[in-house]
């Protein structure tokens, strides 16, 4: 499936949207590609666009005490970017970088906001998007509050069983918020209970 034919389909799966609007917002995506560890945005760089990942998976991560601490995995059917970077035009906090290779489509800020002024469904589209990733990544973060490490990574295999084999282990770790050693003897208890 090409890119353009996977955004549309992601982008009806919420709204119907005319031949019309998609026509407009088709030609403002460009289709990129990065290669695999590749830094989409860097911490020295301001984030001007997104990327609709058509095949891929990148994830969003940053530094503390010289360790890499993952905060988001965006694969296929996602826009990936940083949002704290794109919304306030300052250089971003973490860095987006790619874990396989990605084939998308690159929309630039300038271009997003003349959809939102030239469709009202493509906006509520849009928005109704971003609400849904904002309801997922609360769910994900109460999660560091009310659930073991355990029970993390239980939620963890639940709802992304494709990113268990797509995404090394101590990256896992650093997600879930527990060393390597750590995610190991859990996954070990785990097999032991089966």
């Amino acid at each position: 499936m090409s890119p353009h034919t996977h955004l549309l389909q992601t982008l009806r799966a919420i709204r119907p949207l005319s031949d019309e609007d998609w026509e407009m917002a088709a030609s403002k995506f460009k289709p990129v590609t990065y290669q695999k560890k590749q830094r989409i945005i860097d911490t020295e760089t301001v984030a001007n666009s997104y990327v609709f990942i058509s095949k891929g998976l990148a994830r969003l991560h940053g530094y503390k005490d010289g360790e890499e601490k993952t905060l988001f995995f965006f694969k296929e059917g996602m826009f990936a970017g940083s949002i704290q970077s794109y919304l306030f035009e300052k250089p971003s906090l973490l860095v987006l970088e790619t874990i396989e290779e990605i084939e998308g489509l690159e929309i630039s800020k300038e271009d997003l906001e003349a959809i939102f002024q030239q469709s009202p469904d493509l906006s509520f589209i849009i928005m109704t998007y971003t609400q849904l990733r904002l309801n997922h990544l609360l769910h994900f973060f109460s999660s560091f509050v009310l659930d073991s490490p355990e029970e993390r990574y239980e939620k963890f295999m639940a709802n992304e069983p494709d990113l268990l084999n797509r995404v090394p282990q101590h990256i896992i770790a650093s997600f879930l918020g527990m060393t390597p050693v750590s995610l190991s003897r859990i996954r070990k208890r785990l097999l032991e209970r089966r």
